[in-house]
């Protein structure tokens, strides 16, 4: 049965992943092949409302910022800060699960859209 510590630890690891080697994309998709399970196996509206989100959201990151684009370093760097800080927004989200779900849920959302918005607005004003 899936928990919502069992969620926490899978967004801590993968998180700290990221965070540690932001040139790496990979935990985010591990990440995303966890929680379709959660998806699917849990019961609990709050874990499969989460679950859906980051799904979606995961798949719009490497839709927008890892997809098959030309090499800028600018747009690199701005590709692995996201990747960073989506990671440490993924441990936050980790820490705030175990001790208040529901709120908590509704605010770690939050966090990682606006901080994502900002890095996809920095990649759109770059040049062509």
């Amino acid at each position: 049965m899936t928990t919502f510590q069992t969620v926490s630890d899978v967004l801590r690891k993968h998180g700290s992943a990221l965070i540690k080697d932001s040139q790496d994309a990979r935990p985010l998709r591990e990440t995303q092949r966890a929680l379709l399970e959660v998806q699917y196996e849990s019961q609990d509206a709050d874990l499969r409302f989460l679950a859906f989100f980051l799904c979606v959201f995961i798949d719009d990151f490497f839709y927008n910022l890892a997809g098959d684009l030309p090499y800028s370093k600018t747009f690199n760097d701005i590709q692995h800060a996201a990747l960073s800080k989506i990671g440490q927004n993924l441990v936050e989200m980790s820490n705030q699960l175990v001790v208040d779900r529901g709120p908590a849920i509704y605010a770690a959302c939050k966090g990682l859209v606006s901080d994502y918005i900002t890095q996809l607005a920095q990649a759109s004003a770059l040049p062509e």
